[in-house]
């Protein structure tokens, strides 16, 4: 409907040369190739003429092509994010959210 906005991506992530923070050492180091591939989906639902809710879910399956099956997790890769949150359009051209995110 005219109020309802709904959007779908599919996407893939080719990197060469991957780089991975070691907390303990404070540095980062090259870890080889990797890929990432992932669905996102956003929605945004116009409540009121000056009220919005949006809502957003995000998958991603990030894997080292260097490592061995089962030891190609890249670590702090987060494999599930989604976000929401209520956006308000002041009729003084003022915009107002809060939004929660998590992963």
């Amino acid at each position: 409907g005219k109020r309802v906005f709904v959007n779908l991506a599919a996407w893939t992530l080719y990197q060469q040369n991957e780089l991975v923070y070691v907390g303990d050492a404070g540095i980062v180091e090259e870890n080889g190739k990797s890929i990432r591939a992932g669905l996102d989906f956003s929605t945004r639902i116009q409540l009121l003429d000056w009220l919005f809710l949006d809502g957003n879910l995000n998958y991603t399956h990030a894997r080292s092509l260097e490592s061995n099956n089962g030891e190609n997790y890249i670590p702090l890769a987060p494999s599930f994010t989604s976000s929401g949150g209520l956006y308000v359009k002041f009729n003084n051209g003022f915009n107002s959210s809060v939004s929660k995110k998590f992963s």
